[in-house]
């Protein structure tokens, strides 16, 4: 079974970029992880914990998320909306 990490994007500025992350039909909800990137030391940090649905997944979530945006990185843009599926 196919599991789904998806990233909304909630702010980008010159300082930071923020991502909601976690499961299917969760993009609205305040239990998504938050993860930021501060573009001054380039670390990525959890600012939130997922713990919604499928909160048992929270640790894969949070390395899933933390792959994609590697990849956006590398790409050096930042799309309001982006996934992931291992």
């Amino acid at each position: 079974m196919a599991c789904i990490t998806y990233l909304y994007k909630v702010i980008e500025n010159d300082n930071e970029v923020i991502y909601k992350f976690g499961g299917l039909n969760e993009d609205e909800s305040d239990l998504m992880g938050l993860l930021r990137f501060d573009r001054k030391t380039e670390e990525l940090s959890e600012l939130r914990r997922y713990n919604g649905l499928y909160k048992d997944r929270a640790d894969l979530f949070y390395r899933q998320a933390c792959f994609c945006f590697v990849k956006l990185y590398k790409s050096g843009k930042y799309p309001s909306f982006s996934c992931r599926e291992i």
